[in-house]
């Protein structure tokens, strides 16, 4: 393909603010998540400030063996507990709900003074709907 040329498609210049915003959000969001996170490989005699005063692993090794009163193994094991609860109930939750958009609601299709019941009976049978509330079958 010697002539074939390469059509670029030209984007707005808005295109290129929101994706500056965007990249600035992104930034924004992770930005200290990142920087403690290179902070943490400070000596013994830094903190979370810079230049940076040595490398080590010093502050993972305290993590490790537990800083005064605080017990951080504890405090994971409790973590993982309610990701797991908070998992199950939310499978559970989420999964009866499209269920049940699967499936026509028993107690809307039924009742009057839900709007769109009408939306849930067939074209045929509309106008019957509006008239009478138990004119829709329920399939």
């Amino acid at each position: 393909m010697a002539g074939a040329i390469a059509h670029r498609e030209h984007r707005p210049a808005s295109f290129y603010w929101l994706a500056l915003v965007f990249g600035l959000f992104v930034l924004f969001l992770y930005g200290p998540v990142i920087t403690i996170f290179i902070l943490s490989f400070q000596g013994p005699e830094g903190g979370l400030t810079f230049p940076m005063r040595g490398v080590s692993l010093h502050w993972f090794s305290a993590l490790r063996d537990g800083v005064g009163d605080i017990d951080i193994w504890a405090a994971f094991a409790r973590s993982v507990k309610l990701a797991l609860a908070v998992t199950v109930l939310t499978v559970l939750f989420s999964l009866s709900a499209g269920l049940a958009f699967r499936r026509r609601f028993a107690a809307i299709a039924r009742c009057s003074m839900f709007p769109w019941r009408a939306l849930s009976c067939r074209r045929s049978s509309f106008r019957s709907a509006l008239a009478s509330p138990f004119a829709c079958s329920i399939r």
